[in-house]
């Protein structure tokens, strides 16, 4: 069966509120100096394209659409795994093909699956495409398998080869330009337990892997810049070794910092790292993050509401306490729904203990058996794309004063006008105005997500052109994008 996708609804008997016609609001401003500028929004391509690559092809394209069109997501960021062969890992769904035969030889026909949802956000524009490895082959790690070992000393060299020789290729034979290559993915954790690929590097050797790589592309492929280390955890990893595989004088070697957000890290840690990478004079990206079961990294589905709203305030603490300038979510698909949605669809909006929190859409585990090839949405998908559509690179993000209590906001300026983002996370309304720093003309339109609606286009806010203000009304729980276009 293939997928449907419907526009979501408000539920009858429910009224969205209507826009005010006086300013009696708290008055929100807008700094007109910028912040930082965004690249982007995005999501990986781990581990799933080896099932949806099963799909019919029409609900292949429906995914596509959905990821990297107008249609859903258009998101302007994706990352593409480099699969260095699986070998030792226990978990079939996590062992992706490696170009590499042996080190200098390469099959290229392997990595098909990951290669089909590449090619896809190639086609549809995606501006942003980053490879990643979380290993290197078993030539070069310690033990001859992609988990549980170390990058072996010495092989920097050859390892800064190996990806080059993906990144010309991809870029010669099939089009494909890489923006960005990460050589590390967690490099604080070998994965001992093998349920999936990745090998530690310790700091120095961060710094040996970043120098040879950044040689090699500077003369093969200089199209693509470094990201480095892609750190799980900000407080106790990222902040303490950074220093020690990058300094002032290193620093032109990477286009960018990236790390994950496993620890769920507080705004003050945020601000800390931006500090750090400010004085490097680098870019700081959030590469990665997912699955948090309300108190920390664990088991649990909820596509509803209130990870939803976790979602938009953990992006929300990147963008304004941390100034980071990219925003991806661990996997754009999954299988770990937790529930039978093939005979209970009504499961796939209901929260599990059993599922988990790592996807924006979801695909039924048992597809293959029984035929089922719909996809789920979550409330994260939709916060998501709050941001994702509208917020395109080269946006400007600007600070903004005057907030309501209980609400978040962020504010962005683009060539086409501004962008405002407001995230109201009580049980009650919230009314305020939005000062603009210009005098343009503007036409609004403001979307929502809230419990009862998925980026449903409102009319609950003015443009107040005298003023230059957005009035604003923010129903309980919920994310609003509000899009003023110059014209």
């Amino acid at each position: 069966m293939l997928m449907s996708i419907t526009a979501a609804v408000v539920q009858a008997g429910t009224r969205a509120p209507k826009a005010r016609a006086s300013t009696p609001g708290p008055l929100v401003t807008i700094d007109p100096r910028a912040a930082q500028v965004i690249q982007g929004f995005g999501a990986s391509g781990a581990w799933w394209p080896h099932d949806v690559a099963r799909f019919a092809p029409a609900a292949r394209e429906q995914i596509g659409d959905l990821l990297f069109t107008g249609a859903g997501l258009d998101l302007s960021m994706f990352r593409y795994e480099l699969g260095s062969g699986g070998d030792g890992v226990t978990n079939t769904g996590r062992t992706p093909q490696s170009f590499a035969v042996r080190p200098g030889v390469y099959d290229w026909s392997r990595g098909a699956d990951d290669l089909l949802f590449l090619r896809q956000a190639n086609e549809r524009g995606v501006p942003v495409l980053v490879g990643f490895v979380v290993s290197p082959p078993r030539f070069w790690t310690t033990n001859g398998q992609t988990c549980g070992g170390s990058l072996k000393a010495g092989s920097e060299s050859a390892f800064a080869d190996y990806i080059t020789d993906i990144v010309t290729h991809l870029h010669d034979d099939d089009g494909i330009t890489l923006s960005y290559v990460s050589p590390m993915n967690e490099p604080d954790a070998a994965f001992g337990v093998c349920r999936q690929e990745g090998a530690a590097v310790p700091p120095a050797q961060r710094a040996r892997v970043v120098a040879a790589l950044a040689g090699r592309l500077a003369v093969r492929a200089p199209y693509t810049s470094v990201v480095a280390d892609e750190s799980s955890l900000v407080k106790s990893q990222l902040i303490p070794n950074l220093g020690t595989w990058l300094t002032r004088a290193n620093a032109p070697q990477v286009g960018a910092i990236a790390t994950h957000l496993y620890d769920y890290p507080t705004d003050d840690t945020l601000a800390q790292a931006a500090t750090i990478a400010g004085r490097l004079d680098r870019p700081l990206w959030t590469s990665e993050i997912c699955c948090y079961d309300g108190t920390g990294f664990g088991a649990g589905y909820d596509p509803t509401m209130t990870n939803g709203l976790w979602l938009a305030d953990t992006m929300w603490r990147a963008l304004v306490p941390g100034r980071q300038s990219a925003f991806t979510w661990w996997t754009a698909l999954s299988s770990s729904i937790g529930c039978n949605v093939a005979t209970f669809p009504s499961c796939a909006a209901a929260p599990n203990k059993d599922g988990w929190n790592d996807g924006l859409l979801y695909y039924d585990p048992n597809f293959r058996a029984d035929g089922n090839q719909a996809v789920s949405f979550t409330k994260r998908f939709w916060v998501v794309a709050n941001f994702s559509r509208f917020v395109r690179p080269g946006a400007v993000r600007h600070d903004v004063t005057g907030v309501p209590r209980g609400v978040r906001a962020l504010a962005f300026s683009s060539p086409h006008g501004w962008i405002v983002i407001a995230i109201n996370d009580r049980n009650v309304t919230s009314s305020f105005d939005v000062r603009i720093p210009s005098s343009s003309r503007f036409s609004l339109q403001t979307y929502r997500t809230s419990t009862l609606e998925d980026l449903a286009q409102v009319h609950s806010a003015r443009w107040d052109r005298a003023h230059h203000v957005i009035v604003a009304t923010l129903p309980p729980r919920s994310v609003t994008t509000f899009e003023l276009v110059g014209r």
